[in-house]
């Protein structure tokens, strides 16, 4: 016998707990505010050149790579709609309607810094625009997060 129920409540909470309360500062939440800093200061420290190569790696990282980014959110919420039925929970249903719309900021993300690499920017697509998203991000993730915490409690 599979226990789905227990499964999936018990890597809601995992995700959660990683997402939020990770102490280095360099993953969950707290890493996303991290990289709202480095971006921002990345034309300054490193130079036009070192800069876009930086910012290049983390697109590639985050959206080609891996599934960080808007990828894990458009997964991660396909998973809290099947979560919702096992569950019997439809307030899992609602919060994957709201990480669709954070991947999409993620997704926004990746198409600003994607037009910084290449050189194709306008005016209002800097780094300072691009690490501002990633603030809003982060304040919707820490938000999103301790709701889906409280969802399975």
């Amino acid at each position: 016998n599979i226990h789905l129920e227990a499964a999936i409540l018990k890597g809601i909470n995992q995700t959660c707990k990683d997402m939020l309360t990770i102490p280095i500062p360099l993953f969950g939440v707290r890493g996303i505010r991290y990289l709202s800093r480095k971006v921002r200061n990345y034309p300054r420290k490193l130079g036009v050149r070192k800069a876009a190569s930086y910012t290049g790696q983390i697109v590639r990282a985050q959206e080609e790579i891996g599934t960080g980014g808007a990828g894990f959110r458009f997964m991660y919420g396909a998973f809290l709609q099947e979560a919702a039925q096992i569950l019997n929970k439809p307030d899992l249903r609602d919060l994957s309607i709201e990480l669709s719309g954070i991947g999409d900021l993620w997704r926004e993300f990746a198409v600003i810094t994607g037009r910084i690499v290449k050189n194709r920017n306008s005016l209002d697509e800097s780094y300072d625009k691009a690490a501002d998203l990633l603030l809003v991000i982060a304040d919707r993730e820490e938000a999103f997060f301790k709701k889906l915490k409280l969802a399975v409690s």
